[in-house]
């Protein structure tokens, strides 16, 4: 739990260092237990313990609950500056914890006060807040501990990890908070791009450098998205809804490209968002025409639509990707009642559903088609660590892509393969604890290897979706996978510290590990479907 939380390899412990750890008579019960471990993993450079490096960091009192005081020989090291800092850190939390019990003794007195003064209701009135998920150190003179073994038990659940989570536990006040980071980040990159004409934001690299794109680039249209969908969260920000329309126009010339199907992407994501929320039929012609390029991308004898261009490897490759991109069709079939749309999105799905998904329901990446037969060529990867193995961001493309064709259409076949890849993407055993996946299931580097937080904003926005769709099985499961993930991505692991990497909000995603290209970096598209998770829950709690 530890090498997960810090980000360091995991600790392990000699026999002569267990026997220690069974002989020692822990006076501060799991919580002295999880601190002293918790110690030891990030102080400690040699990550197997053995009984001599353990005496370090357990009390010499056998009676103390505190933490030992390690001493190092020799000059001033980064060591003991993170070993000082460490101290800090958990004093802080004893801080916290004289502080819960301040508060609480005031509020004792103030109902005393009220009993005897007949106030009825006054300290009702006081609200009091305290950080009761902050882990708080047990001090041997704290009278406020019970000693009872029913009480050690209590706190042991009170401490373990997975903690088990629900939406009141998430709290609005987490969601809110994690908005108002996302408005802040999102005005500070429009401010920086507003007078940089025509581009949009791509990432920032590994040094620190902002990288920008023209409107083709197949991220052009997550921005403005992010953007509208901010600005819907808030009415009343009149430049979140300047800067949407802003960053929106400069998507508006992949009305008329030809040659890629992630022009769902591009206009979907920003004119989409633009007329659902305004109304105004001005932006319908962008989609219409996005829509009926898209649309001639469609190969009959196939019953698909081709994905990338053909080239020497690829005849007509279409990947999961694609599944994201019917939803423009959905669209702009519903509104111009063009049936052939239509049927062209539900074609698509329905032979990538026979094609890309093995018997365990996760996908490959690449299918390549005859155009002349339909007969499938290839079944590859471009992006995932091999042929038949399960790229993250792929499996979440397709879980999002079936939801997405279940509320579009209410063919239950859809939802049926929704829940299907759901139950294999939560019942995988090598998820890190904090639920945000490395970039490959079957990457053999794992645990050392790279995390791709897209692929987790990408999931959990799909599972809130599908977790009002599937209501009576599986809701509590999809939800808390996905608030589970939030608070993962809503945490200093993963968010950008405010007013850092010019507005991006989340950190360590991962485009393409083969290629080494956009590798442990922040992206738009992540940013996108963190926020549409973050209002999706909202909007449930809302209602």
């Amino acid at each position: 739990q530890m090498a997960e939380k810090y980000r360091l390899p995991k600790i392990t412990l000699t026999e002569d260092a267990k026997q220690l750890m069974l002989q020692y008579k822990w006076p501060g019960n799991v919580r002295q237990l999880k601190n002293i471990t918790e110690q030891m993993s990030v102080l400690s450079e040699n990550r197997e313990i053995d009984a001599e490096t353990l005496r370090h960091f357990i009390p010499e009192d056998p009676e103390s609950t505190q933490l030992a005081t390690i001493q190092k020989e020799g000059a001033h090291s980064y060591e003991s500056e993170r070993e000082l800092l460490y101290k800090i850190l958990y004093e802080l939390r004893g801080n916290v914890s004289d502080l819960r019990r301040e508060l609480n003794s005031v509020r004792k007195q103030m109902e005393e006060v009220r009993d005897l003064n007949g106030a009825a209701g006054f300290a009702a009135q006081i609200p009091v807040s305290t950080p009761d998920n902050l882990p708080v150190p047990v001090s041997e003179h704290d009278s406020t501990q019970p000693t009872t073994p029913a009480v050690e038990d209590a706190i042991a659940e009170e401490i373990s990890e997975p903690e088990t989570l629900n939406l009141s536990n998430l709290g609005r006040q987490m969601i809110e908070k994690a908005l108002g980071n996302a408005r802040n980040q999102a005005l500070l990159m429009a401010r920086e791009l507003e007078n940089q004409e025509g581009r949009l934001p791509k990432n920032v690299d590994k040094n620190g450098k902002f990288n920008t794109s023209d409107c083709f680039w197949w991220c052009s249209g997550f921005f403005p998205g992010i953007l509208w969908m901010l600005s819907e969260d808030q009415p009343q920000n009149k430049q979140l809804r300047q800067y949407a329309e802003l960053f929106t126009q400069r998507v508006e010339p992949v009305r008329n490209e030809k040659h890629s199907h992630d022009v769902g992407f591009m206009l979907n994501c920003s004119f989409g968002h633009a007329y659902r929320i305004t109304g105004d039929k001005a932006y319908l012609p962008v989609l219409s025409d996005g829509a009926r390029n898209l649309a001639a991308r469609f190969i009959p004898k196939a019953g698909v639509t081709r994905s990338w261009e053909p080239n020497k490897k690829w005849k007509n490759p279409v990947i999961i990707d694609n599944m994201m991109n019917m939803e423009l069709l959905e669209l702009i079939g519903k509104m111009e009642k063009n049936q052939r749309y239509l049927d062209i999105a539900e074609s698509h799905a329905k032979t990538t559903m026979k094609n890309h998904y093995r018997e365990d329901y996760s996908t490959f990446h690449v299918v390549d088609y005859d155009d002349q037969t339909g007969e499938v060529l290839h079944r590859q990867t471009a992006q995932g660590y091999a042929d038949n193995s399960a790229w993250a961001r792929g499996q979440m493309w397709g879980l999002y892509g079936y939801s997405m064709m279940y509320r579009e259409t209410g063919d239950k076949t859809y939802l049926k393969q929704a829940q299907q890849v759901a139950k294999y993407l939560t019942g995988r055993s090598n998820w890190p604890e904090d639920m945000v996946p490395y970039w490959d299931f079957d990457c053999p580097d794992i645990p050392n290897t790279v995390r791709d937080a897209s692929s987790a904003a990408i999931m959990a926005s799909a599972l809130i979706e599908l977790s009002t769709f599937d209501k009576k099985s599986n809701a509590k499961r999809w939800m808390e996978t996905a608030i589970k993930q939030l608070k993962s991505l809503a945490s200093p692991a993963y968010t950008a510290p405010a007013g850092t990497h010019h507005g991006f909000i989340l950190l360590h995603s991962t485009g393409s590990f083969p290629a080494n290209s956009e590798v442990d970096i922040p992206l738009t598209y992540a940013d996108y479907y963190y926020v549409e998770a973050l209002l999706r829950l909202k909007k449930l709690l809302n209602n």
